[in-house]
């Protein structure tokens, strides 16, 4: 791979020095010689930041996955599907089993993406106009307090943190309920429905609470046709 040179003013410049510095004859600094690779890391880091439509979709397209990977999850905990497919007796258990906890955790990873991480890229903090009003149709949606969603947020950010995420010390694992979660992330996709300035950007995504739940449903009938399909075998 032949080594290129770029200069702190932008110029791009050929290997010319044995010891990786050239000279560059735009403004005469010098700068270390990069390879093809770490210049296009460079760029892509210079990337313009996202606009608020493209932050938009893809807080749409992590409400998607949540419901997604939720339902597959939950047609997993039937308990015929239990019995006879993640029963450590099966010979192909452990690839059920892996399966079916992956679900979860990603459901895990993307909700602590809307809600947990606060400085996030994809927090709801990010897309939503009136934050205080959000937060109070929010609590009232669920019927729960400010103080009841926080410990939720909190529980869930833990289970991703020391299990998910990372593998720490702790030898008991609590798995977070996702009912209220689930709720959540359906009010915040109704929300965005309502703020949306048009759906445009929002090709193969639920574009209405309806389509959502539409969504969830046939994930789950989906999810339930290759577990019969399993057991059948």
């Amino acid at each position: 791979m032949n080594d290129i040179a770029k200069c702190q003013c932008g110029t791009l410049l050929p290997d010319e020095d044995p010891q990786n510095r050239s000279k560059c004859p735009n403004c005469g600094s010098f700068q270390r010689v990069f390879s093809k690779h770490e210049i296009e890391a460079i760029t892509l880091n210079d990337a313009p930041p996202l606009s608020p439509d493209e932050r938009r979709r893809r807080v749409v397209q992590l409400c998607c996955r949540f419901m997604r990977n939720l339902a597959f999850h939950r047609a997993g905990c039937d308990s015929e599907v239990q019995r006879a497919l993640l029963d450590t007796r099966h010979p192909q258990a452990a690839f059920w089993r892996e399966v079916h906890g992956n679900f979860f955790d990603i459901s895990v990873l993307d909700w602590c993406k809307l809600f947990a991480d606060r400085r996030g890229q994809h927090h709801w903090l990010s897309v939503i106009d009136d934050h205080d009003r959000f937060e109070a149709d929010l609590y009232t949606t669920l019927s729960i307090t400010a103080e009841e969603f926080e410990k939720l947020v909190e529980k869930t950010k833990h289970y991703r943190d020391k299990f998910v995420a990372h593998l720490d010390k702790e030898r008991v694992m609590l798995l977070p309920a996702l009912d209220v979660a689930k709720g959540a992330v359906v009010f915040l996709h109704e929300r965005l429905v309502q703020q949306g300035r048009g759906h445009q950007d929002w090709s193969g995504l639920a574009t209405s609470p309806e389509e959502l739940e539409q969504g969830f449903t046939q994930a789950s009938r989906e999810a339930e046709t290759v577990y019969v399909a399993a057991m059948d075998r």
